[in-house]
């Protein structure tokens, strides 16, 4: 994950172990959260809220 700060574009990292808890928070660059649309977990929705 990658987000324009103060001029610069730092990134993030993020597991795909971490991404499946379904909620990832770094407060200094954003947070994600994902909702499964299927009971199998292989379908879902990302938000990624930019702070």
């Amino acid at each position: 994950m990658n987000c324009p700060q103060n001029g610069s574009v730092p990134g993030k990292t993020y597991s795909s172990k971490a991404l499946m808890s379904g909620n990832v928070k770094n407060a200094q660059v954003a947070s994600v959260k994902v909702q499964y649309i299927d009971k199998q977990k292989k379908l879902a929705v990302m938000n990624i809220e930019y702070n």
